[in-house]
């Protein structure tokens, strides 16, 4: 109980009575999670260009072809994580 109520200090939780007891939800996606920490490494990082160039470099041809798709509005083909 301790660490979940530390999760819910921290805003990781969220909580609400049910009968006598708490019940404990996740405040966030993992998805949405992972995007603040990126958003979090692009304000301190001091080029934000050089980071995000960085970071594409890194991603294989599926993963790149997946991000321009969703920046140009089009529906990702696949779901699926890949590799």
């Amino acid at each position: 109980m301790t660490v979940m109520d530390n999760l819910h200090r921290k805003a990781f939780l969220t909580r609400q009575m049910v009968s006598r007891a708490y019940q404990y939800v996740p405040a966030q996606t993992r998805d949405q999670h992972y995007a603040a920490i990126m958003g979090e490494v692009l304000t301190d990082s001091r080029d934000r260009a050089a980071t995000l160039l960085h970071f594409v470099e890194q991603m294989s041809r599926d993963e790149v072809t997946e991000l321009r798709e969703a920046l140009t509005g089009r529906a990702p083909r696949s779901k699926g994580r890949r590799r």
